[in-house]
């Protein structure tokens, strides 16, 4: 079994991976538990298992994955105005 994150190690890799537009705003339980973010592009709020957001590669520049800002219907990522 791997060491347990801190809150700061999970913030960083969510900035990290998010390119830096995103910051945590709830307090880190485990993988599997809930993590909210909000988009600091759009002022989106969302929801999503920790696991979703930690484990990713970091994506092409100037590219993240808010789910107001960074999609459209069809899945594909595009940049923030």
């Amino acid at each position: 079994m791997g060491k347990r994150l801190t809150q700061e190690e999970v913030e960083k890799r969510v900035k990290d991976s998010f390119l830096e537009r995103v910051e945590v705003i709830s307090k880190y339980i485990s993988k599997r538990e809930p993590l909210e973010i909000h988009c600091l592009e759009c002022g989106h709020k969302w929801s999503t298992r920790a696991q979703n957001v930690l484990y990713v590669e970091v994506l092409k520049a100037g590219m993240h994955r808010c789910p107001s800002c960074g999609t459209n219907k069809t899945g594909r990522l595009f940049k923030c105005s």
